[in-house]
């Protein structure tokens, strides 16, 4: 499933090696899905007994075929261009993946744990409970490479040493704490911004912020373990409004961490 998705980041121009699918799945919102595309997307795997099995060297042609009409140069800087492909990558990759979670949770009790690096597609992740009528789905803060790789020197650990016990950890904000001295230094040195400490009311002076058509940065306790933006750190903008359409196209020049929020009903704004 990954190894597709990698393949659909590379046609989409898009560099699947500094981990660029994310694009993808955002640029999926502002697309149309081609159902010829989705279902030669969905051909390249085939789902066994549960499980993703790769598909044929004849339907990785057949992709090809597909998708060429819909491709993207790497270093074209028509970002939406893009924009069906990564919808039908998007779709096709929902498709399978019900597919799989059809099976894995058969006399399930409704609740489920993703891991893996397509736990962070977070597009679908964001559906699947109501499209299965889940109770609770759950996703680790670092799902892919970097926490599994930390699990597995965790198990290693605990073979040498199994008179110990592992210290429980039941929050993803493991990282670096906000030190005043810091805040005030980046306040000296940002021209041109504000910095506010909100305290508790953080949630309403943002939300009045992003209302007024201004960028807001968040920083508050401790750093985020693993990719997610879970609050922690974040930088949030209304994209329904047409003056942050620049500021948006900095997260198509690798600019990572920018959220633009928008309503259901607004969705395709820009």
């Amino acid at each position: 499933m990954g190894a597709i998705y990698a393949w659909a980041t590379d046609r989409c121009g898009f560099d699947w090696r500094a981990g660029e699918e994310w694009k993808v799945m955002g640029l999926a919102a502002l697309g149309q899905s081609d159902e010829g595309v989705t279902q030669v997307l969905r051909d390249l795997v085939r789902i066994e007994n549960g499980r993703p099995m790769a598909g044929s060297a004849e339907a990785l042609e057949m992709a090809r075929q597909a998708v060429a009409p819909f491709e993207r140069a790497r270093g074209d800087g028509d970002v939406e261009k893009a924009a069906d492909l990564t919808a039908s990558a998007q779709a096709a990759f929902a498709d399978l993946a019900d597919q799989m979670l059809e099976v894995a949770l058969a006399g399930s009790i409704g609740n489920l744990l993703l891991s893996g690096g397509c736990a962070l597609n977070s597009a679908y992740n964001g559906i699947v409970r109501r499209r299965f009528g889940l109770q609770a789905v759950h996703v680790p803060s670092a799902p892919a490479d970097d926490g599994t790789a930390i699990r597995a020197a965790i198990a290693a650990w605990l073979e040498d040493h199994p008179d110990r016990e592992l210290p429980q950890c039941r929050t993803p904000f493991l990282g670096s704490a906000v030190r005043p001295s810091a805040v005030d230094a980046l306040a000296r040195n940002l021209a041109g911004c504000e910095i506010e400490r909100t305290g508790d009311v953080s949630a309403r002076r943002v939300a009045d912020l992003l209302a007024a058509g201004k960028i807001a940065g968040v920083m508050r306790g401790r750093a985020e373990f693993g990719p997610r933006a879970l609050g922690n750190r974040s930088i949030l903008a209304d994209s329904t409004r047409a003056d942050m359409q620049g500021h948006d196209q900095c997260a198509g020049k690798g600019v990572r961490g920018l959220s633009s929020l928008c309503s259901d009903h607004s969705r395709r704004g820009r």
